[in-house]
Formats: C-alpha cells, structure tokens, sequence
C-alpha cells in the first residue's frame, strides 16, 4: 500500500503485507483503517501513520466456506459506519465464502450478529446517515442487495436486483434529476431528495 501526498502526488510511505490488500475502510479521523487481506477470512485494523497491524479479526467459515484450503478463500471489503459518521459502532463485514454479513462491535471488534444473506455476498456499504449496511449478493441464486439494520443488527428488507450485482452506493440527488430521469412525476418530490 502506498501513500501519496494528495497536492504533489509524492509518495509519503509504503507498507508491505503478506498478502494482497483487498478493499478497504478509514475511520473518519483517519487514525485506523480496517484491511481485508487475500486468504484471510476476516480483517485487521491497521494504523496508517505508523504501519502497524493492531489486532487481526478472524471471522467463522461456514457453508461453502467449509473445507476451503485458505489460498482459496476469496475476500471482499468490510465497511464500517465512520464513513459516514464519527462514532460509529459497528463494522459490517460480507462473508463472501460463508454467504452472511457480520457485524463487528467497535472497538472491542468481538463479532455480534451473523445474518446469512444470500449467495456470494460481495460488498459492504454503510448508508450516508450510518444507520443500514447494504451487502450485494451477486450468486445465481441470490441477485439480491440486503438492508441490514445496525440498531436491530438484523436483515430488515432483501431487494431483488438485476444479475451479479457487485458494488452499489447512496447519493443524494436533487428531486429535479430525478424527475429528468423519469424516476418522479412532475410536481412529485422525494423526501430529502435521496
């Protein structure tokens, strides 16, 4: 991994890991990053100033998981509520292997909640105001995107979503694009225009 400064594009530092870097997560203080890395099934959380690993978090195998040599364990990104808030207390993490996504409490990192979500879960997404993690699940029996609740740290709603869906995002769009879009009616508007 490699950090540059953002204005000249210098490289400020490198690190080495033992296995590739999969996606990643910043709190919003930017003190801590929480890394998965290839053939772990789980994360660390890694101080970006000095390099170094705090703690490793090993999450369960189970399901197809089971039986897996671990070169043979595909990772996707955990996500965690600080990106969209300060003080977030959960790291949501998709359990491509295992077919669920674990809530990680902050900051003891003790796993709180496995909620099975479909086949092949791809990835972690925290909404804008911290309170769902959105988990992509791109299977050919699955073609889903599960709205977990972080307060009830359970599946609240499964939406079937066209095939092998891999990434998604929020973004607050004005009501007008909406409308340009054919997503409104004219006249109609969308609460908070999200």
């Amino acid at each position: 991994m490699t950090v540059a400064d953002p204005k000249t594009l210098q490289v400020v530092r490198t690190f080495q890991f033992d296995a590739g870097v999969r996606p990643f997560v910043f709190t919003r203080s930017g003190r801590l990053m929480f890394i998965q890395l290839s053939f772990l099934n789980g994360f660390i959380e890694f101080n970006p100033h000095t390099g170094e690993t705090l703690r490793t978090v090993h999450l369960p195998i189970s399901g197809p998981g089971r039986g897996l040599r671990p070169t043979s364990i595909r990772t996707t990104p955990p996500t965690t509520g600080s990106r969209s808030r300060t003080g977030a207390r959960y790291i949501c993490d998709a359990a491509t292997i295992s077919n669920y996504a674990a809530l990680v409490k902050r900051p003891s990192l003790k796993m709180v909640a496995k909620i099975p979500v479909g086949d092949e879960p791809a990835e972690a997404e925290t909404s804008l105001d911290g309170r769902y993690c959105f988990i992509t699940s791109r299977g050919p029996k699955a073609n889903t995107v599960s709205v977990i609740s972080y307060a009830k740290r359970r599946e609240v709603k499964r939406i079937h979503v066209g095939r092998h869906p891999q990434e998604e995002g929020e973004w607050r769009l004005p009501n007008g694009v909406l409308r340009r879009g054919g997503f409104l009616k004219p006249g109609q508007s969308h609460h908070g225009g999200t």
